[in-house]
């Protein structure tokens, strides 16, 4: 992680996303005590684990002063691609244990779609791709709160 902050020439960017595996074990710590974050987005799945899991991240995230901009549910669904009905994959996790239940905004929910599987494999974005499909409406969408969230709070910061 050091290396890929510190020895990578990125040139000018206007954002750096870091996809971290969920908990809240060395690389995270490792992570905050390395570089100041803008913020963070929480990504779970919709299963009771999951949040329970998000849940530590959050007291992580707040205990080294990382704004969330949200959270994002993967997986949230399937459309079967025979039929076009919609099928809950995972049982719902009941509001009250939810990450949603504390405050988080809930920045989009990712189907479960073969697409982003296939687009993976093949080495293409799904919004190069298939920029038409429902996942990558939904990423379209993730990004602009991101955006917006990331945009307000540099005008915040800007004003103290």
């Amino acid at each position: 992680m050091r290396q890929l902050l510190h020895d990578v020439a990125w040139g000018p960017l206007d954002y750096l996303v870091v996809d971290l595996p969920p908990g809240t074990a060395e690389i995270q710590q490792q992570l905050l005590s390395l570089i100041s974050l803008s913020g963070a987005i929480v990504v779970v799945a919709p299963q009771d684990v999951a949040h329970l899991d998000a849940k530590r991240v959050l007291t992580m995230l707040a205990d080294a002063q990382v704004p969330v901009l949200g959270g994002v549910e993967n997986m949230s669904d399937l459309v079967c691609p025979h039929c076009g009905e919609t099928v809950e994959v995972f049982p719902r996790v009941r509001a009250s244990r939810s990450i949603w239940a504390m405050g988080v905004r809930e920045l989009g929910r990712v189907p479960l779609d073969p697409d982003v599987a296939h687009a993976g494999e093949v080495g293409q974005p799904l919004l190069v791709g298939r920029p038409e499909s429902a996942p990558a409406s939904v990423f379209r969408g993730i990004t602009r709160e991101v955006v917006a969230a990331l945009s307000a709070s540099e005008g915040d910061s800007s004003q103290s």
